[in-house]
């Protein structure tokens, strides 16, 4: 558990003044406008472009290994509170998440109410996609 002032002492001079300090929920939100798709702030260090919580994770607890993302624990985009990250698979991130996918994801039974798994599931060759035994009577 890293605490902000010890994060800001950890954290090179011209980052240090792009966090908040920790509002209601914990959260250090970074504070220039530089956002990118999803709210995410980006910003420029050592020439190159990183989101903001990946670079202040990076600096602060390790380097994320290769093909991991980080999960915003708390849904704040602009959150760089690295204990407020964690690092997963892309497929876990988006199955944790609250969008449409994570939604369907966790799904047991179709609209119908029939079970999505077992002798009821069927893949489509060539479609891409899942069908229901039960629902294409």
């Amino acid at each position: 558990m890293i605490d902000y002032q010890t994060a800001l002492a950890r954290l090179p001079d011209n980052l240090r003044h792009k966090v908040a300090p920790p509002d209601g929920n914990g959260c250090w939100r970074f504070t220039p406008r530089a956002r990118a798709p999803g709210g995410y702030g980006t910003v420029w260090h050592e020439g190159v472009s990183w989101r903001a919580h990946r670079l202040y994770f990076t600096l602060l607890v390790w380097e994320i290994p290769e093909g991991l993302v980080l999960d915003h624990l708390c849904r704040v985009p602009d959150c760089v509170n690295p204990n407020q990250l964690d690092v997963v698979t892309q497929r876990d991130n988006v199955l944790i998440g609250v969008s449409v996918l994570a939604k369907n994801a966790a799904n047991t039974h179709c609209h119908r109410c029939h079970p999505l798994s077992g002798p009821n599931l069927v893949i489509i060759r060539g479609k891409g996609r899942a069908d229901y035994r039960t629902c294409r009577i």
